[in-house]
């Protein structure tokens, strides 16, 4: 294995401990009493979803990584076509994700627009926390994908 590959099979990890930190926002994004609390969960919304483009990125150079690996693994056939459909599942729960960041992204802006209602603003800031989870989910599925490649490049045992 060369350096630079190791070097991403650890930025993986990092994306990994990461993941912590998007469900942990809220502490810092509380600590500020001087913001209302439709404020302070806007405002860890938000930190949460830049957390997971942050953990998407680091995801998706690790998936073009472990395509070229894949490319050039000879091992067995049959696992090489299960490591691929593995890889394509990574870069569906790694698109999922951004996808999901992007949305919680726009209910933030729609439920901290002027012209929003409490009600609304409410509304919006649960769906905003909806599409996090389920970019946190995608994470989790995209770490298994992770690991199934790496056992066939016969990275982890």
């Amino acid at each position: 294995m060369n350096t630079s590959f190791n070097k991403l099979v650890a930025a993986a990890a990092l994306a990994a401990l990461l993941l912590p930190a998007i469900a942990s926002a809220q502490s810092s994004a509380a600590t500020s009493t001087a913001l209302t609390a439709t404020e302070r969960v806007a405002q860890t919304v938000t930190a949460q979803a830049t957390h997971v483009q942050k953990a998407a990125d680091l995801m998706a150079a690790l998936s073009l990584k472990l395509s070229l690996r894949l490319a050039s693994s000879t091992a067995n056939p049959t696992d090489i076509a299960e490591a691929n459909t593995a890889l394509a599942d990574l870069n569906a729960q790694i698109a999922d994700a951004r996808l999901q960041a992007t949305a919680a992204f726009g209910h933030v802006a729609s439920a901290t627009a002027a012209d929003s209602t409490k009600a609304n603003t409410n509304a919006e800031l649960k769906i905003a926390r909806a599409d996090i989870v389920v970019a946190r989910q995608d994470f989790a599925a995209a770490r298994k994908d992770i690991n199934k490649i790496l056992q066939v490049l016969g990275v982890m045992r």
